[in-house]
């Protein structure tokens, strides 16, 4: 964890000073404890937290041939591979480009009457 203004935690020992000195002079305990707890929060995102998350992604494209060429068996399985490679993606980037005469995106179609 990394602060913005690490310098606003140094007014966190005067809360702890006055919860103390207030806390001897009076019989609400429990708004002197409260009222302290609201100072600390307050001085703290003064200080402006932040917390660095590595996040690591991976950008996969996928060129399936869907040209008359190619049997419509083949063209199936291309069908259940991308079908199994976009359930395990997760957060992932899958982009999948199909082409016959010419390449575009999106998962790979066959016509059954093209034939």
């Amino acid at each position: 964890m990394s602060f913005a203004n690490p310098w606003a935690l140094a007014l966190l020992p005067l809360v702890g000073t006055w919860a103390v000195w207030e806390w001897r002079q009076t019989n609400r305990k429990a708004g002197v404890l409260l009222k302290a707890l609201v100072f600390a929060c307050v001085i703290a995102a003064w200080a402006d937290p932040g917390l660095t998350v590595f996040e690591t992604k991976t950008a996969v494209m996928v060129l399936t041939d869907t040209s008359p060429s190619i049997p419509a068996e083949q063209v199936e399985q291309q069908q259940e591979i991308l079908r199994r490679m976009g359930e395990a993606r997760g957060r992932n980037l899958l982009r999948v480009f199909s082409f016959d005469e010419t390449a575009r995106p999106g998962s790979p179609r066959r016509d059954a009457s093209a034939r």
